[in-house]
């Protein structure tokens, strides 16, 4: 099930996941138990690295409060399916797959929007599907 799935909150998450958030790896911050949807919701401070870590598994986490990219570059695009949660690959300067480059796992993810959308999956991001983008991005649950 992709991100954008209607059904996301039933079948995306992991219910009773034990999870904690660390400060600089070492520190404490929070932790918990993931709910009937899965989510994991902390506040972050601008700035300051974290690890999440969750079914036994570390994850870099860190609040970039830097505007996105415009939606005709494909680091926009790139840039929103990621924050949507599409898996877009590692590649890029900080490793979370925004380089501009068109690659078989962005490729994969803007079929996998569209589709979760209702439009026509060919891969090509014109206004109705960038409009979607937009739409999704700006309507997103926020903590």
């Amino acid at each position: 099930m992709s991100p954008g799935a209607p059904a996301q909150a039933a079948g995306r998450g992991v219910e009773g996941a034990d999870w904690s958030l660390f400060l600089a790896g070492l520190f404490l911050v929070d932790s918990g138990r993931t709910g009937a949807d899965g989510k994991i919701r902390v506040s972050l401070i601008p700035t300051l690295s974290y690890t999440l870590n969750v079914l036994g598994t570390n994850y870099s986490v860190s609040l970039d409060t830097n505007a996105m990219d415009g939606l005709t570059t494909l680091t926009g695009q790139q840039q929103r399916l990621r924050a949507l949660g599409y898996h877009i690959g590692n590649s890029g300067a900080t490793a979370d797959g925004v380089d501009g480059a068109m690659s078989v796992a962005v490729d994969r993810s803007i079929l996998a929007f569209q589709s979760d959308q209702g439009l026509t999956a060919d891969g090509n991001v014109g206004p109705v599907t960038r409009g979607k983008l937009k739409a999704a991005v700006d309507d997103r649950p926020r903590p």
